[in-house]
Order: structure tokens, then sequence, then C-alpha cells
């Protein structure tokens, strides 16, 4: 009885028999489009996180990359990756070599950053299959004059699949005079990664061509390494590789090798979650003064139930009862529709884009023949050449869990003060005043 009491009383503040009580409908509402923008904002950001790391991660800087202080033959690093290939948690070992060069077609030239990885890369490697997305021709290289180039660079030069680059890479020291060797590739392959900083100057070449193509003095060597675990501890990986590895060599985690620029993401992440907690935070509060309507509205019934012998306590649990229930209902509204926007986001800019460039093309149309040029350019949402081309969207159903519980909380702490003042409330000063 003394729990149900509280229960049967909290519901009713809730629910009128016209519905929600009127009072609790703009909270309900207002925390639930609070938390659409946080929803939105965390799964956004953990999506371009998550899509700008792992391509760095499969065809940026690897998991674990070793930088050798000297050229090394072919023989010798192919036994170092058969030695480290034993090691427990390593998937792969790529012998890479990379340098910096010139590529010149159609009378047009610009500077490009030169990767020779193996022949079979593609076929073996599932991270390059899936980042490196082939738009027009094929993956892999028919000839050792064969050539991958990004959509970027080929939209540059003008190039096409079959078209004729020239390659023009400078040998030499710091203080030696530079020696250029020019070579001739045929475009087999144009690529691209889905994000523009990792796409703007790479091209890729045959690992036996590179070699022969660039030397010692204007490249470097590594072997990239991937493991099964990327996000875990490398400490220990790294360690057992440096037992089978040269003096003078190198060992450097993805997080040592781009660690400014995801401290960078994190951080911004962060500030944009806090920004978006402060509203929640305060449409949560807003719910105390729906509350204080409800205890006024119900000071008569309060002054009837105490005077028949109803506890200060179960007349506040019966009000914080009222704040959980509407905190609940606000929060599960929040996160449904912000979890239908946030794996919808992708259409939905493209949507709102289109409609945006219609409203331009027609504004264009009415004006432009008064003014002979066109006032408003076309509108892009995002542009690839900052972000990538697509979000990719992966519930995180922990964090969501996490805003739930800190949103219900919130909720019902604000709550608890027009509650306690209800539980306080004497009913002969009450019944006096009616």
């Amino acid at each position: 009885m003394k729990i149900g009491f509280p229960f049967f009383l909290g519901m009713s503040n809730f629910i009128k028999k016209s519905g929600i009580s009127r009072y609790l409908k703009g909270s309900i509402i207002g925390i639930g489009l609070s938390l659409i923008p946080l929803v939105v904002v965390l799964e956004v950001t953990d999506g371009m996180i998550q899509g700008i790391t792992s391509r760095y991660l499969e065809i940026g800087t690897y998991h674990l990359e070793i930088f050798f202080n000297k050229g090394e033959n072919r023989e010798k690093l192919k036994e170092i990756t058969g030695n480290i290939n034993k090691i427990k948690g390593i998937r792969e070992t790529i012998i890479e070599r990379r340098g910096m060069g010139l590529i010149f077609a159609g009378g047009i030239r610009t500077a490009v950053t030169l990767r020779a990885i193996p022949k079979n890369l593609f076929a073996r490697d599932a991270g390059y299959r899936k980042y490196v997305r082939i738009t027009d021709g094929k993956s892999g290289f028919k000839t050792d004059s064969s050539i991958l180039i990004s959509k970027s660079i080929a939209d540059e030069l003008k190039l096409k699949v079959g078209g004729r680059v020239a390659l023009v890479t400078v040998s030499g020291g710091l203080y030696a005079e530079g020696k250029p060797r020019f070579g001739f590739f045929t475009v087999t392959g144009i690529f691209t990664t889905g994000y523009q900083e990792l796409d703007k100057m790479l091209v890729f070449i045959p690992l036996e061509k590179g070699i022969k193509f660039l030397n010692s003095t204007n490249s470097y060597q590594i072997i990239g390494v991937k493991v099964d675990n990327p996000f875990g501890d490398l400490t220990g990986i790294a360690r057992a590789m440096e037992r089978y590895l040269p003096g003078g060599t190198a060992v450097y985690s993805w997080y040592e090798l781009e660690l400014s620029q995801y401290k960078s993401f994190q951080t911004t992440k962060a500030l944009l979650l806090l920004i978006m907690a402060l509203i929640v935070i305060v449409a949560s509060i807003n719910i105390s003064s729906s509350m204080i309507m409800i205890v006024i509205e119900k000071s008569r019934e309060i002054a009837i139930l105490k005077g028949i012998g109803a506890y200060p306590w179960m007349i506040t649990g019966a009000f914080m009862l009222t704040g959980f229930v509407s905190g609940t209902a606000g929060t599960v509204l929040g996160l449904i529709l912000g979890i239908l926007i946030s794996i919808n986001i992708n259409e939905l800019f493209v949507f709102a884009q289109n409609l945006i460039n219609i409203v331009v093309a027609a504004v264009n149309y009415t004006i432009q023949p008064l003014s002979g040029h066109k006032v408003l350019s076309s509108f892009r949402i995002f542009n690839s050449a900052y972000y990538l081309d697509r979000i990719p969207i992966k519930l995180d159903f922990y964090e969501i869990f996490i805003i739930a519980i800190g949103t219900i909380m919130l909720t019902t702490l604000a709550s608890y003060f027009p509650a306690k003042k209800a539980g306080l409330l004497k009913p002969l000063e009450l019944l006096r005043r009616y």
C-alpha cells in the first residue's frame, strides 16, 4: 500500500484523462529535441574520426611502421618480414619504398608522393581493397611500368586509363648535386580513398620498379605492419619485432605517427559534445519549472492526502516519479529521433544540398537576365577536399546508453527540489487557502 500510493499519485500527475499533463509536454519535447543534436554530433564525429583513422591505419601509416636507417636489399627485407610474420598478433607485413617526384602529362606537371608497393598487395590485403576504391581501370599492376594515380591528380592532369605519364625523381644528398631520373608509365587505374588529404598527391608504382627508380638518397624504405588489434597496446608487438631488426632501425606505431591529428579529432569531438551536453542540461533543468506548476495545481489534493495520513516521503516520491517518467519519455523520444537521423545522415545531407541548390538555381534563373551574371553559386554541405566523401555511421550503443542514463538522472534530480517542497507543504495552511 505504501509503495503503491506514490506510484499511483506520480502516474496520475503524468497522465491525465486528456493525455500527458500540459505542463510536462513541453518539457518532454524540449528534452527530446535537445538530445537529437547530441546523438547526431556524437555519431557523426565518431563516424568521421573512425573513417579517417581507418584509412590512415590501412593505407597511410599502417598499424606499425619499421623505418630503416639505410637501404636493405630485397632478400634481407624478405627475411625480416618472414621472421616478423611469426609473431603472435601480426596479420600482415608490407615492404614499401616511399619518395617524392614530379609527374608530367599533357604539358602539365604536379608534385606527387610515390609509393612503391608489391604487385599482389591489392589481392592479399583487405584494407587496400576496402579503402582504395578504383573509379576507372583495375587495381594492381599489369607490368613494371604500370602506375595507379589518385582521382584528384587525374583530374588535375586530365588523365584517363591508358594514358602515358613521365615521372621524374632527383637523387643526391643534401649537399650533393642532384641527378634526375626519368621514367615513363602507363596509367592502369584511377582510385580514390574517399579522403582528399590522402588522395591529393598519392600514386602507386610496382615495388620492383620503385627500388630501381627510387634510391636511398631520395626515398626511404619501410615495412608496414598490420596487427589483429590496432587500437590495443602495440608496445609488446613492437618490442618483439625489434629482435629481428638490424641496428639503426626505428619502429613507430600509428599513435606516434598520427598523434597530433588524432588528438585534434578527439579534442574537437569533446568540445562539440560539451556544447551539446549544456543544451541537454538546460532542457533537463527546465522540467523543474513544470514540476513547480504541477505542485501548485495539486496543492489542494496534497493537503487532503496529507490530512488523511500520507507521509511527506510519499508525496516527495510521487513527484520524483513524475519527473523520472517525464525524463524517460523525453529521453526515449530524443534517442529514437537522433538515431534515425544519424543512420540516414548522408541521405539527409544530399537531400538538403539538392533542395538548397534548387532554390539557388531558381534565384539565378530569375535574376541573371537582369544582372548579367549568376548571383549565387551552387552549395555543398560536405566538400570532399576537406572531409570524407561519405560519413561511415556505426552506432555505439554503450555511449547512447550513457547518454540515456545521464539524461534521466538529470531530469530526476531536477524534479527533486519541487518534489521535496511538495512533501514539506503543511496541510492546514493549504486548506485555509481553499
